[in-house]
Protein backbone atom coordinates (compact mmCIF):
# COMPACT_ATOMS: atom_id res chain seq x y z
CA UNK A 1 0.00 0.00 0.00
CA UNK A 2 1.45 3.39 -0.77
CA UNK A 3 2.07 5.99 1.42
CA UNK A 4 0.18 9.67 2.09
CA UNK A 5 3.17 11.19 0.68
CA UNK A 6 3.28 9.05 -2.26
CA UNK A 7 -0.75 8.89 -2.51
CA UNK A 8 -1.00 12.47 -2.56
CA UNK A 9 1.43 12.93 -5.65
CA UNK A 10 -0.65 10.18 -7.83
CA UNK A 11 -2.56 12.79 -9.76
CA UNK A 12 1.42 14.11 -10.92
CA UNK A 13 4.06 11.43 -10.75
CA UNK A 14 4.25 9.85 -14.82
CA UNK A 15 3.50 6.43 -15.12
CA UNK A 16 6.75 6.03 -16.88
CA UNK A 17 9.05 8.25 -18.59
CA UNK A 18 8.10 7.12 -22.06
CA UNK A 19 4.25 7.56 -21.46
CA UNK A 20 3.65 10.17 -18.60
CA UNK A 21 -0.12 9.46 -18.85
CA UNK A 22 0.39 6.17 -19.37
CA UNK A 23 -2.07 4.42 -21.62
CA UNK A 24 -6.41 3.98 -21.10
CA UNK A 25 -6.91 1.96 -18.43
CA UNK A 26 -10.52 1.13 -19.17
CA UNK A 27 -10.10 -2.02 -20.60
CA UNK A 28 -7.63 -3.36 -17.71
CA UNK A 29 -9.28 -5.64 -14.97
CA UNK A 30 -8.69 -3.12 -11.96
CA UNK A 31 -10.59 -0.24 -13.66
CA UNK A 32 -13.47 -3.25 -13.98
CA UNK A 33 -13.31 -4.49 -10.22
CA UNK A 34 -13.19 -0.62 -9.16
CA UNK A 35 -16.19 -0.15 -11.40
CA UNK A 36 -18.26 -3.65 -10.37
CA UNK A 37 -17.82 -1.76 -6.40
CA UNK A 38 -19.19 1.64 -7.31
CA UNK A 39 -22.12 -0.12 -8.52
CA UNK A 40 -23.08 -0.71 -5.60
CA UNK A 41 -23.47 2.48 -4.73
CA UNK A 42 -26.60 2.29 -6.72
CA UNK A 43 -27.53 -1.39 -6.73
CA UNK A 44 -30.72 -1.86 -4.80
CA UNK A 45 -29.84 -5.45 -5.32
CA UNK A 46 -25.83 -5.14 -4.21
CA UNK A 47 -25.54 -8.02 -1.64
CA UNK A 48 -22.57 -6.13 -0.42
CA UNK A 49 -21.37 -2.39 0.84
CA UNK A 50 -18.83 -1.18 -0.99
CA UNK A 51 -15.67 -1.59 0.04
CA UNK A 52 -13.47 1.86 0.13
CA UNK A 53 -10.31 0.22 1.46
CA UNK A 54 -10.43 -1.72 -1.99
CA UNK A 55 -11.56 1.05 -3.63
CA UNK A 56 -8.31 3.00 -2.48
CA UNK A 57 -5.87 -0.05 -3.07
CA UNK A 58 -7.10 -0.12 -7.23
CA UNK A 59 -7.77 3.59 -7.76
CA UNK A 60 -4.07 3.99 -6.44
CA UNK A 61 -2.79 1.22 -8.15
CA UNK A 62 -4.63 2.39 -11.69
CA UNK A 63 -2.69 5.64 -11.29
CA UNK A 64 0.48 4.56 -10.62
CA UNK A 65 1.15 1.93 -13.06
CA UNK A 66 -1.50 1.99 -15.81
CA UNK A 67 -3.23 5.07 -16.49
CA UNK A 68 -4.28 8.63 -15.56
CA UNK A 69 -8.04 8.63 -15.40
CA UNK A 70 -10.38 11.43 -13.99
CA UNK A 71 -12.94 8.89 -12.73
CA UNK A 72 -10.44 6.75 -10.89
CA UNK A 73 -9.01 9.87 -9.56
CA UNK A 74 -12.65 11.07 -8.41
CA UNK A 75 -13.50 7.53 -7.17
CA UNK A 76 -9.87 7.51 -5.14
CA UNK A 77 -10.91 11.03 -3.43
CA UNK A 78 -14.24 9.44 -2.66
CA UNK A 79 -12.93 6.38 -0.95
CA UNK A 80 -10.12 8.52 1.00
CA UNK A 81 -12.76 10.59 1.76
CA UNK A 82 -14.83 7.61 3.64
CA UNK A 83 -12.32 6.27 5.07
CA UNK A 84 -10.22 8.89 6.80
CA UNK A 85 -12.89 11.70 7.19
CA UNK A 86 -11.30 15.18 6.12
CA UNK A 87 -7.83 14.26 6.57
CA UNK A 88 -8.76 11.92 3.60
CA UNK A 89 -10.82 14.68 1.15
CA UNK A 90 -7.95 16.74 1.85
CA UNK A 91 -5.24 14.43 -0.07
CA UNK A 92 -8.39 13.35 -2.86
CA UNK A 93 -8.53 16.97 -3.77
CA UNK A 94 -4.72 17.31 -3.87
CA UNK A 95 -4.49 14.27 -6.29
CA UNK A 96 -7.06 15.96 -8.48
CA UNK A 97 -5.84 19.16 -8.95
CA UNK A 98 -2.14 18.26 -10.31
CA UNK A 99 -4.23 15.39 -12.32
CA UNK A 100 -6.03 18.64 -14.36
CA UNK A 101 -3.11 20.47 -14.01
CA UNK A 102 -0.69 18.21 -15.63
CA UNK A 103 -2.65 15.45 -17.40
CA UNK A 104 -5.62 17.61 -19.08
CA UNK A 105 -4.51 16.63 -22.67
CA UNK A 106 -3.55 13.00 -21.90
CA UNK A 107 -5.97 11.77 -19.43
CA UNK A 108 -8.56 9.49 -20.00
CA UNK A 109 -11.44 10.23 -20.88
CA UNK A 110 -10.22 12.27 -23.72
CA UNK A 111 -10.73 16.11 -23.95
CA UNK A 112 -12.99 15.23 -27.14
CA UNK A 113 -15.03 13.74 -24.88
CA UNK A 114 -16.15 16.60 -22.85
CA UNK A 115 -19.24 15.82 -21.66
CA UNK A 116 -17.80 12.61 -19.91
CA UNK A 117 -15.23 14.75 -18.01
CA UNK A 118 -18.19 17.19 -16.79
CA UNK A 119 -20.48 14.21 -15.86
CA UNK A 120 -17.82 12.61 -14.38
CA UNK A 121 -16.60 15.60 -12.02
CA UNK A 122 -20.29 16.46 -11.47
CA UNK A 123 -20.42 12.85 -9.86
CA UNK A 124 -18.30 13.81 -7.07
CA UNK A 125 -19.93 17.19 -6.41
CA UNK A 126 -23.36 15.37 -5.71
CA UNK A 127 -21.52 12.92 -3.15
CA UNK A 128 -19.58 15.73 -1.96
CA UNK A 129 -22.44 18.01 -1.48
CA UNK A 130 -24.82 15.36 -0.17
CA UNK A 131 -22.45 13.63 2.25
CA UNK A 132 -21.68 17.36 3.48
CA UNK A 133 -24.77 18.49 5.05
CA UNK A 134 -24.47 20.33 8.52
CA UNK A 135 -25.27 17.65 10.56
CA UNK A 136 -22.95 15.31 8.82
CA UNK A 137 -20.29 18.18 9.22
CA UNK A 138 -21.25 18.20 13.13
CA UNK A 139 -20.38 14.93 13.69
CA UNK A 140 -16.58 15.59 11.88
CA UNK A 141 -13.11 15.45 13.53
CA UNK A 142 -11.72 18.91 12.73
CA UNK A 143 -9.00 19.25 10.58
CA UNK A 144 -5.95 21.09 10.98
CA UNK A 145 -6.00 24.46 10.01
CA UNK A 146 -3.18 24.42 7.96
CA UNK A 147 -4.55 21.23 5.92
CA UNK A 148 -7.76 22.79 6.13
CA UNK A 149 -6.01 26.26 3.69
CA UNK A 150 -4.79 23.56 1.47
CA UNK A 151 -7.52 21.76 0.66
CA UNK A 152 -8.91 25.35 -0.34
CA UNK A 153 -6.21 26.43 -2.18
CA UNK A 154 -6.01 22.67 -4.04
CA UNK A 155 -10.01 23.08 -4.83
CA UNK A 156 -9.89 26.51 -6.26
CA UNK A 157 -6.75 25.79 -7.87
CA UNK A 158 -8.68 22.79 -9.97
CA UNK A 159 -11.76 25.20 -10.50
CA UNK A 160 -9.25 27.55 -12.64
CA UNK A 161 -7.08 24.82 -13.82
CA UNK A 162 -10.72 23.44 -15.62
CA UNK A 163 -12.12 26.49 -16.13
CA UNK A 164 -8.91 27.44 -18.19
CA UNK A 165 -10.29 24.54 -20.86
CA UNK A 166 -13.84 24.37 -20.40
CA UNK A 167 -16.37 27.44 -20.80
CA UNK A 168 -18.94 24.89 -19.37
CA UNK A 169 -17.19 24.28 -16.47
CA UNK A 170 -19.33 22.24 -13.62
CA UNK A 171 -19.82 24.65 -10.15
CA UNK A 172 -17.18 24.17 -8.47
CA UNK A 173 -17.68 26.90 -6.52
CA UNK A 174 -20.66 25.30 -4.31
CA UNK A 175 -18.46 22.75 -2.78
CA UNK A 176 -16.24 25.48 -2.06
CA UNK A 177 -18.39 27.30 0.08
CA UNK A 178 -19.17 24.38 2.24
CA UNK A 179 -15.38 23.81 2.52
CA UNK A 180 -15.04 26.54 3.86
CA UNK A 181 -17.14 25.94 6.88
CA UNK A 182 -15.87 22.51 7.48
CA UNK A 183 -14.85 22.05 11.21
CA UNK A 184 -10.96 23.08 11.55
CA UNK A 185 -8.90 21.96 14.57
CA UNK A 186 -8.16 25.74 17.03
CA UNK A 187 -5.18 25.82 19.18
CA UNK A 188 -4.98 24.16 22.18
CA UNK A 189 -3.50 24.47 26.03
CA UNK A 190 -0.39 22.06 26.13
CA UNK A 191 -2.00 20.51 29.58
CA UNK A 192 -5.01 19.36 27.38
CA UNK A 193 -5.64 15.86 25.86
CA UNK A 194 -4.17 15.52 22.31
CA UNK A 195 -7.03 15.44 19.89
CA UNK A 196 -5.37 14.82 16.49
CA UNK A 197 -4.62 11.22 17.84
CA UNK A 198 -9.01 10.21 18.56
CA UNK A 199 -10.15 7.97 15.92
CA UNK A 200 -12.21 9.67 13.00
CA UNK A 201 -15.37 8.56 12.22
CA UNK A 202 -16.01 6.69 8.95
CA UNK A 203 -18.12 9.64 6.31
CA UNK A 204 -20.41 6.32 6.10
CA UNK A 205 -21.29 6.06 9.35
CA UNK A 206 -21.54 10.02 10.14
CA UNK A 207 -23.55 10.72 6.72
CA UNK A 208 -26.35 7.98 7.43
CA UNK A 209 -26.59 9.32 11.46
CA UNK A 210 -30.01 11.33 11.58
CA UNK A 211 -29.60 12.84 15.16
CA UNK A 212 -32.32 11.55 17.46
CA UNK A 213 -34.13 14.35 20.18
CA UNK A 214 -32.62 12.95 23.39
CA UNK A 215 -33.47 14.09 27.16
CA UNK A 216 -29.51 14.70 27.25
CA UNK A 217 -28.96 18.65 26.14
CA UNK A 218 -26.52 19.38 23.72
CA UNK A 219 -23.42 20.52 25.09
CA UNK A 220 -22.64 24.18 24.61
CA UNK A 221 -21.32 25.26 21.06
CA UNK A 222 -17.81 26.41 20.66
CA UNK A 223 -17.05 28.77 18.26
CA UNK A 224 -14.22 29.69 16.74
CA UNK A 225 -12.34 32.74 16.50
CA UNK A 226 -12.23 35.45 13.74
CA UNK A 227 -8.90 36.43 12.34
CA UNK A 228 -9.19 39.29 10.30
CA UNK A 229 -8.31 39.53 7.05
CA UNK A 230 -4.31 41.21 5.87
CA UNK A 231 -4.58 44.15 3.62
CA UNK A 232 -5.84 43.10 0.15
CA UNK A 233 -7.42 39.61 1.57
CA UNK A 234 -10.51 38.87 -0.30
CA UNK A 235 -13.30 40.61 2.51
CA UNK A 236 -16.04 38.44 0.76
CA UNK A 237 -13.99 34.84 1.54
CA UNK A 238 -13.06 36.38 5.19
CA UNK A 239 -16.76 37.49 5.73
CA UNK A 240 -17.78 33.78 4.80
CA UNK A 241 -14.88 31.98 6.76
CA UNK A 242 -16.49 34.38 9.39
CA UNK A 243 -20.12 33.50 9.29
CA UNK A 244 -19.17 29.38 8.68
CA UNK A 245 -18.00 29.87 12.58
CA UNK A 246 -21.21 30.52 13.93
CA UNK A 247 -22.07 26.61 12.37
CA UNK A 248 -22.00 25.35 15.63
CA UNK A 249 -24.38 27.84 17.29
CA UNK A 250 -26.74 27.33 14.35
CA UNK A 251 -26.58 23.53 15.22
CA UNK A 252 -27.05 23.45 18.73
CA UNK A 253 -30.07 26.20 17.96
CA UNK A 254 -31.50 23.13 16.06
CA UNK A 255 -31.18 20.70 18.95
CA UNK A 256 -31.97 22.83 21.70
CA UNK A 257 -34.38 25.74 20.90
CA UNK A 258 -35.62 24.66 17.10
CA UNK A 259 -38.38 27.73 17.55
CA UNK A 260 -36.00 29.93 18.81
CA UNK A 261 -36.51 32.85 15.52
CA UNK A 262 -32.60 33.50 16.22
CA UNK A 263 -32.11 30.31 14.29
CA UNK A 264 -34.10 31.22 11.04
CA UNK A 265 -32.38 34.50 11.19
CA UNK A 266 -28.88 33.40 11.25
CA UNK A 267 -28.97 30.35 9.15
CA UNK A 268 -30.04 32.70 6.20
CA UNK A 269 -27.43 35.48 7.02
CA UNK A 270 -24.93 32.58 6.71
CA UNK A 271 -26.46 30.88 3.66
CA UNK A 272 -27.17 33.78 1.69
CA UNK A 273 -24.92 36.97 2.84
CA UNK A 274 -22.76 36.13 0.12
CA UNK A 275 -24.68 35.42 -2.31
CA UNK A 276 -25.02 39.17 -4.97
CA UNK A 277 -25.60 38.14 -7.66
CA UNK A 278 -27.88 35.78 -9.51
CA UNK A 279 -26.21 32.95 -10.79
CA UNK A 280 -24.80 32.79 -14.31
CA UNK A 281 -27.69 31.51 -16.99
CA UNK A 282 -28.87 30.83 -20.12
CA UNK A 283 -32.19 31.39 -19.99
CA UNK A 284 -33.85 30.35 -16.85
CA UNK A 285 -31.40 27.52 -16.64
CA UNK A 286 -27.96 27.75 -14.34
CA UNK A 287 -24.89 25.05 -14.25
CA UNK A 288 -25.91 24.73 -10.20
CA UNK A 289 -26.20 20.77 -9.70
CA UNK A 290 -29.57 20.22 -8.03
CA UNK A 291 -30.10 18.87 -4.97
CA UNK A 292 -28.88 15.00 -5.34
CA UNK A 293 -31.40 12.73 -5.90
CA UNK A 294 -31.42 10.69 -2.32
CA UNK A 295 -31.95 13.84 -0.54
CA UNK A 296 -34.89 14.97 -2.86
CA UNK A 297 -36.63 11.66 -2.18
CA UNK A 298 -35.81 11.74 1.70
CA UNK A 299 -37.03 15.61 1.61
CA UNK A 300 -40.15 14.08 -0.35
CA UNK A 301 -40.83 11.51 2.52
CA UNK A 302 -39.92 14.43 5.45
CA UNK A 303 -42.48 16.39 4.33
CA UNK A 304 -45.36 13.28 3.53
CA UNK A 305 -44.18 12.55 7.04
CA UNK A 306 -45.97 15.99 8.26
CA UNK A 307 -43.60 15.71 11.60
CA UNK A 308 -43.04 19.65 11.98
CA UNK A 309 -39.84 19.22 13.64
CA UNK A 310 -38.44 16.84 11.80
CA UNK A 311 -39.25 18.78 8.54
CA UNK A 312 -37.28 21.96 10.34
CA UNK A 313 -34.04 20.32 11.15
CA UNK A 314 -34.29 18.75 7.95
CA UNK A 315 -35.16 21.44 5.68
CA UNK A 316 -32.98 23.71 8.17
CA UNK A 317 -29.61 21.42 8.18
CA UNK A 318 -29.45 21.60 4.12
CA UNK A 319 -29.83 25.84 3.58
CA UNK A 320 -26.70 26.10 3.94
CA UNK A 321 -25.06 23.75 1.16
CA UNK A 322 -28.60 24.45 -0.93
CA UNK A 323 -28.41 27.95 -0.67
CA UNK A 324 -30.47 28.55 -3.69
CA UNK A 325 -33.35 25.60 -2.84
CA UNK A 326 -36.11 27.59 -2.47
CA UNK A 327 -38.72 24.78 -1.28
CA UNK A 328 -36.56 24.51 1.89
CA UNK A 329 -37.71 27.77 3.07
CA UNK A 330 -41.14 26.87 2.26
CA UNK A 331 -41.26 23.34 4.24
CA UNK A 332 -40.09 25.04 7.55
CA UNK A 333 -42.36 27.99 7.17
CA UNK A 334 -45.04 25.39 6.49
CA UNK A 335 -43.81 23.52 9.86
CA UNK A 336 -42.92 26.67 11.61
CA UNK A 337 -47.29 27.29 10.80
CA UNK A 338 -48.54 23.96 12.25
CA UNK A 339 -46.24 24.43 15.31
CA UNK A 340 -48.06 28.35 15.97
CA UNK A 341 -44.33 29.53 16.28
CA UNK A 342 -45.12 32.68 14.47
CA UNK A 343 -42.25 34.76 15.73
CA UNK A 344 -40.08 32.24 14.15
CA UNK A 345 -41.88 32.25 10.87
CA UNK A 346 -41.91 35.96 11.06
CA UNK A 347 -38.35 36.16 11.33
CA UNK A 348 -38.28 33.67 8.33
CA UNK A 349 -39.99 35.52 6.35
CA UNK A 350 -37.86 38.81 6.60
CA UNK A 351 -35.06 37.22 5.66
CA UNK A 352 -36.51 35.66 2.85
CA UNK A 353 -38.45 38.68 1.72
CA UNK A 354 -34.71 40.42 1.89
CA UNK A 355 -32.96 37.59 -0.20
CA UNK A 356 -35.58 37.33 -2.96
CA UNK A 357 -35.61 41.30 -3.12
CA UNK A 358 -31.84 41.56 -3.84
CA UNK A 359 -31.92 38.75 -6.39
CA UNK A 360 -34.78 39.71 -8.34
CA UNK A 361 -35.95 36.75 -10.71
CA UNK A 362 -34.29 34.02 -8.28
CA UNK A 363 -37.30 32.06 -8.50
CA UNK A 364 -37.55 31.70 -12.32
CA UNK A 365 -34.54 29.92 -12.19
CA UNK A 366 -34.06 26.28 -12.14
CA UNK A 367 -30.79 23.82 -11.40
CA UNK A 368 -28.48 22.18 -14.21
CA UNK A 369 -31.19 19.24 -15.03
CA UNK A 370 -34.10 21.84 -15.43
CA UNK A 371 -35.53 21.43 -11.71
CA UNK A 372 -36.59 24.91 -10.80
CA UNK A 373 -35.34 26.69 -7.78
CA UNK A 374 -38.74 26.97 -6.78
CA UNK A 375 -41.44 24.60 -7.27
CA UNK A 376 -45.29 25.86 -7.88
CA UNK A 377 -45.87 25.73 -4.16
CA UNK A 378 -43.26 27.93 -3.24
CA UNK A 379 -44.01 30.69 -5.91
CA UNK A 380 -47.16 31.04 -4.92
CA UNK A 381 -45.92 31.28 -0.98
CA UNK A 382 -43.06 33.59 -2.19
CA UNK A 383 -45.99 35.90 -3.85
CA UNK A 384 -47.70 36.00 -0.88
CA UNK A 385 -44.36 37.08 1.19
CA UNK A 386 -44.53 40.04 -1.68
CA UNK A 387 -48.46 40.41 -1.77
CA UNK A 388 -47.97 41.01 2.38
CA UNK A 389 -45.18 43.24 2.04
CA UNK A 390 -46.74 45.59 -0.43
CA UNK A 391 -49.00 48.17 0.49
CA UNK A 392 -52.91 47.91 -0.18
CA UNK A 393 -53.50 51.46 -0.68
CA UNK A 394 -54.08 54.59 1.22
CA UNK A 395 -57.07 56.83 -0.24
CA UNK A 396 -60.31 57.32 1.51
CA UNK A 397 -62.03 55.16 -0.53
CA UNK A 398 -59.30 52.03 -0.27
CA UNK A 399 -61.20 48.90 -0.84
CA UNK A 400 -62.40 47.27 2.62
CA UNK A 401 -62.22 43.78 1.29
CA UNK A 402 -59.15 44.26 -0.21
CA UNK A 403 -57.92 45.45 3.34
CA UNK A 404 -59.08 42.57 4.81
CA UNK A 405 -57.47 40.11 2.45
CA UNK A 406 -54.31 42.02 2.73
CA UNK A 407 -53.66 41.60 6.62
CA UNK A 408 -54.85 37.96 6.52
CA UNK A 409 -52.02 37.37 4.11
CA UNK A 410 -49.68 39.40 6.07
CA UNK A 411 -50.92 37.26 9.34
CA UNK A 412 -50.54 34.00 7.39
CA UNK A 413 -46.81 35.21 6.39
CA UNK A 414 -46.46 35.36 10.23
CA UNK A 415 -47.15 31.83 10.56
CA UNK A 416 -51.10 32.93 11.85
CA UNK A 417 -53.09 30.74 8.94
CA UNK A 418 -55.83 29.57 11.17
CA UNK A 419 -56.06 33.25 12.44
CA UNK A 420 -55.98 34.84 9.30
CA UNK A 421 -59.20 32.06 7.94
CA UNK A 422 -61.18 32.97 11.07
CA UNK A 423 -60.57 36.68 10.23
CA UNK A 424 -61.95 36.39 6.77
CA UNK A 425 -64.70 33.77 8.00
CA UNK A 426 -66.30 36.68 10.35
CA UNK A 427 -65.83 38.91 7.63
CA UNK A 428 -67.92 36.70 5.31
CA UNK A 429 -70.72 36.66 8.02
CA UNK A 430 -70.92 40.38 8.11
CA UNK A 431 -70.86 40.59 4.10
CA UNK A 432 -72.59 43.25 2.73
CA UNK A 433 -73.40 41.80 -0.99
CA UNK A 434 -73.07 38.42 -2.59
CA UNK A 435 -69.95 40.09 -4.36
CA UNK A 436 -67.85 41.16 -1.23
CA UNK A 437 -68.73 37.11 0.13
CA UNK A 438 -67.27 35.90 -2.86
CA UNK A 439 -64.08 38.07 -2.81
CA UNK A 440 -63.83 37.28 0.54
CA UNK A 441 -64.31 33.07 0.13
CA UNK A 442 -62.15 33.75 -2.82
CA UNK A 443 -59.43 35.23 -0.33
CA UNK A 444 -59.72 32.73 2.14
CA UNK A 445 -58.84 29.64 -0.39
CA UNK A 446 -55.79 31.88 -2.11
CA UNK A 447 -54.45 31.40 1.38
CA UNK A 448 -55.22 28.20 2.15
CA UNK A 449 -53.61 27.37 -1.72
CA UNK A 450 -50.31 29.09 -1.04
CA UNK A 451 -49.81 28.15 2.86
CA UNK A 452 -51.41 24.59 3.24
CA UNK A 453 -50.16 22.75 -0.10
CA UNK A 454 -51.41 19.39 1.49
CA UNK A 455 -54.79 20.04 1.09
CA UNK A 456 -56.90 19.47 -2.14
CA UNK A 457 -58.02 22.47 -2.87
CA UNK A 458 -60.50 21.27 -5.24
CA UNK A 459 -63.96 20.83 -3.11
CA UNK A 460 -63.24 24.12 -1.76
CA UNK A 461 -62.91 26.08 -5.12
CA UNK A 462 -65.73 24.12 -6.54
CA UNK A 463 -68.33 26.35 -5.27
CA UNK A 464 -66.65 29.59 -6.29
CA UNK A 465 -66.89 28.35 -9.77
CA UNK A 466 -69.91 27.19 -9.97
CA UNK A 467 -71.52 30.48 -8.29
CA UNK A 468 -68.70 32.22 -11.52
CA UNK A 469 -71.35 30.35 -13.94
CA UNK A 470 -74.68 30.25 -12.68
CA UNK A 471 -73.93 34.82 -12.07
CA UNK A 472 -72.40 34.52 -15.54
CA UNK A 473 -69.47 36.98 -13.78
CA UNK A 474 -67.27 35.92 -16.99
CA UNK A 475 -69.20 38.33 -19.22
CA UNK A 476 -70.29 41.10 -15.57
CA UNK A 477 -66.99 40.99 -14.03
CA UNK A 478 -64.12 39.39 -16.17
CA UNK A 479 -61.42 40.14 -13.43
CA UNK A 480 -62.77 38.54 -10.28
CA UNK A 481 -63.91 35.79 -12.95
CA UNK A 482 -60.00 35.55 -14.11
CA UNK A 483 -58.52 35.97 -10.60
CA UNK A 484 -61.32 32.72 -9.66
CA UNK A 485 -60.23 30.68 -12.53
CA UNK A 486 -56.32 31.48 -12.24
CA UNK A 487 -56.62 30.05 -8.50
CA UNK A 488 -58.58 27.15 -9.71
CA UNK A 489 -56.08 26.19 -12.80
CA UNK A 490 -53.10 26.50 -10.42
CA UNK A 491 -54.57 24.22 -7.64
CA UNK A 492 -55.81 21.55 -10.79
CA UNK A 493 -52.34 21.75 -12.35
CA UNK A 494 -50.70 21.49 -8.91
CA UNK A 495 -52.96 18.24 -8.24
CA UNK A 496 -52.05 17.15 -11.86
CA UNK A 497 -48.47 17.08 -11.02
CA UNK A 498 -49.08 14.87 -8.00
CA UNK A 499 -50.53 12.32 -10.78
CA UNK A 500 -54.10 13.55 -10.07
CA UNK A 501 -56.74 13.50 -12.93
CA UNK A 502 -58.34 17.32 -13.60
CA UNK A 503 -62.02 17.64 -12.45
CA UNK A 504 -62.70 20.48 -15.03
CA UNK A 505 -60.37 21.55 -17.31
CA UNK A 506 -60.04 24.70 -15.47
CA UNK A 507 -57.10 26.46 -17.45
CA UNK A 508 -58.91 25.92 -20.64
CA UNK A 509 -61.68 27.99 -18.89
CA UNK A 510 -59.43 30.49 -17.74
CA UNK A 511 -57.91 31.37 -21.13
CA UNK A 512 -61.65 32.17 -22.46
CA UNK A 513 -61.54 34.91 -20.08
CA UNK A 514 -57.38 35.85 -20.23
CA UNK A 515 -55.58 34.26 -22.63
CA UNK A 516 -52.55 35.52 -21.36
CA UNK A 517 -52.86 34.89 -17.77
CA UNK A 518 -53.67 31.00 -19.04
CA UNK A 519 -50.80 30.89 -21.17
CA UNK A 520 -48.00 32.46 -17.84
CA UNK A 521 -49.64 29.94 -15.65
CA UNK A 522 -48.93 27.02 -17.64
CA UNK A 523 -45.38 28.36 -18.32
CA UNK A 524 -44.61 28.62 -14.54
CA UNK A 525 -45.84 25.21 -13.97
CA UNK A 526 -43.80 23.53 -16.99
CA UNK A 527 -41.17 22.76 -15.21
Amino acid sequence: MLENTSLRNLGSVPVSASQPAGMNPRDGENFNKLQSQLDRLTDLHAGQAIEWPVVTRLSAAVLQDEGKDLAVATWLATALFNQHGLSGLVDGVHVLRELVETYWDDMSPPASRMRGRRNQMQWLLDQLTSALDEQAIMQMSAVPAELHAQMLEDWDALDAAWQAHDEEAPAFYGLSAIMRRLPVEQATDSTEPDQSTAPIQSQSASASAVPAATSAAMPAPQIASIKLPNGGADAASAVEHGLGSLHPLIAWLMQEQLTAPMLFRLNRICAWTALEQLPPAQGRSTRLPPPPGQLLDTFNQVIKGGEPEAIIRYAEARLASLPYWLDLNRASHMALTQLKASRAAEALVLETAHFMARLPGLSELTFSDGQAFADPATQAWLEALQASGSPDGTNSERDVVAALAHEAESQAVAGKLEEALSQLQAAVRGAESRRASFRLRLAQCRLIHRFDVKTDMRALIAPLIEELDIHHLSTWEPDLARQALELAAGIELRRRADGAEPVVPMLGRLSRVDVQAAWQLSQSTAD
